[in-house]
């Protein structure tokens, strides 16, 4: 870690929960990695990130032929139900 570059935020709402899901998993289209190879302009989410495993989607895609990372399931309240009250998340979304 560089110093003076990290700063802990505490996610204490169902709303900030569900911007930070979309921002982490959106994040790879605000630093424009969609835009590169014909493969990249054609995926609907980060092929090298935990978003196959996402089931927080507003749609339903293949998933086949994706990288799988392990992953565990949540056990917050707010990370495993409490952010679904805002909706699930695009995944052709842009975060700000």
């Amino acid at each position: 870690m560089f110093a003076f570059r990290y700063h802990a935020t505490p996610l204490s709402s169902p709303k900030q929960v569900r911007h930070a899901i979309a921002y982490v998993l959106g994040n790879w289209r605000h630093h424009q990695e969609d835009r590169g190879s014909a493969a990249a302009r054609r995926a609907i989410y980060d092929p090298y990130a935990t978003a196959a495993a996402f089931d927080g989607w507003t749609r339903t895609f293949d998933r086949s032929g994706h990288l799988d990372f392990p992953v565990d399931a949540p056990t917050a309240w707010l990370l495993a139900v409490g952010w679904r009250r805002h909706g699930a998340i695009d995944p052709l979304a842009t975060p700000g």
